[in-house]
């Protein structure tokens, strides 16, 4: 199974699991991994999933050089492991 299979069917998985009621299922997500080394993804991937990890930040730099979007309330992120395989789903809580 490809890296991009293995992320769909984990959005799949979270998405079959929301009352489509309650959420809007037909949302998207961004599939990434913190920091520049593997062992800094696992880290803090392991941090996030243990709920201890509950804020990060980036630059406006960085998004305006990537002509990136701000993250918004309601965003979803696929937070990926070192190898790039789904770790856990984590949304933001704050806007700037």
């Amino acid at each position: 199974m490809t890296k991009k299979m293995q992320i769909d069917e984990f959005w799949q998985s979270y998405l079959d699991a929301q009352d489509p009621v309650q959420y809007d299922t037909a949302g998207t997500y961004e599939a990434w991994s913190f920091g520049n080394t593997p062992e800094m993804a696992d880290d803090l991937g392991a941090l996030v999933l243990q709920g201890i990890k509950t804020a990060t930040a980036s630059l406006v730099w960085a998004y305006e050089h990537e002509e990136e979007r701000y993250p918004r309330i309601g965003d979803l992120s696929i937070i990926l492991d070192s190898a790039g395989k789904p770790f856990v789903l984590s949304k933001p809580h704050r806007s700037r």
